[in-house]
């Protein structure tokens, strides 16, 4: 399996490396996914719809869940001077048929997998987004190994890296070009 990096530089500075990066590091980061794939996504919807799923079971990821969702909803307006509308919801996860309808008839184009859901969710969100051709993110190295497509980390230099797995991105994009990752500066891990 291929991973692919791109580097962006930041002026923040973790002294730890946790296998969650904060969400003031890695939302920004991922917010650049967001633009692009919303802009993919033009001729399919004019709202790029966003769910934000966490378990309950988990107090980091329901506070995950309250940070992102924030980010999120502070991006709306800076966005739109971009001509990109955005909506964003939050999705507990409790089975994967409902799940799935859920995805479906919200016509979701992207998810945001929280911290703390366990590997056997994981695969059933995978299992769903591959089949609806929604794109999955996160900000936990955890998830990003055990099915998210694309995630933040810490590199050596303490510099924030998006990480992408093509090879899944592809799955959850099967019918869409994915030319934004063509015009980005690419390294294979």
């Amino acid at each position: 399996m291929k991973t692919i990096l791109i580097s962006f530089f930041s002026l923040v500075i973790l002294f730890s490396q946790d296998l969650t990066t904060p969400e003031y590091v890695h939302g920004p980061l991922l917010l650049n996914i967001v633009k692009e794939d919303a802009a993919v996504m033009k001729s399919v919807s004019e709202i790029y719809n966003i769910a934000v799923v966490f378990t309950s079971e988990e107090s980091d990821s329901e506070e995950n869940r309250d940070r992102i969702v924030s980010f999120f909803e502070e991006q709306t307006i800076p966005l739109e001077t971009e001509n990109i509308n955005i909506s964003v919801i939050d999705v507990e996860f409790k089975t994967k048929g409902r799940f799935y309808a859920e995805m479906d008839n919200k016509k979701i184009h992207l998810v945001y997998i929280c911290s703390d859901i366990d590997e056997d969710m994981v695969r059933k969100i995978k299992f769903v987004s591959e089949n609806l051709n929604i794109v999955t993110i996160t900000g936990s190295e955890e998830i990003y190994e055990e099915g998210a497509s694309v995630t933040v980390r810490i590199n050596d230099n303490d510099i924030p890296e998006l990480m992408i797995k093509k090879d899944r991105l592809e799955k959850e994009r099967k019918a869409v070009a994915l030319d934004y990752l063509k015009t980005a500066n690419l390294n294979y891990e």
